[in-house]
């Protein structure tokens, strides 16, 4: 199993700042995901952090975010973490998002 997930973190380490460049928009043309995020925000706004699971980009964490929900977000992938904090320093709204990758012994 070690090595599967090793292998999924290469693969989206090498892929990073493309899938970035392909995806950091994508809620912009997707209107059914962004009602389904608002009404997922409307529920647990006051509950507390909610976890991006799989950030990539940060694009929903930062959707979330604007909508005033506490969140972070979590990536096994380093890069992915990477273009998510280089997407939040050129886009900011001013807005913090707490970024993290999974250690490679964290799981």
């Amino acid at each position: 199993m070690s090595n599967e997930r090793n292998l999924v973190r290469e693969i989206y380490d090498r892929i990073a700042e493309e899938y970035a460049r392909r995806i950091a928009d994508e809620l912009q043309h997707k209107p059914l995901d962004r009602q389904l995020l608002d009404r997922f925000a409307t529920q647990v706004r006051a509950g507390g952090p909610v976890c991006d699971m799989g950030c990539g980009p940060r694009h929903v964490a930062s959707y979330l975010k604007q909508a005033g929900v506490s969140v972070w977000g979590l990536d096994l992938s380093p890069g992915m973490v990477d273009q998510a904090r280089r997407l939040i320093q050129t886009y900011s709204s001013g807005k913090a998002i707490c970024l993290l990758s999974i250690s490679r012994t964290a799981l």
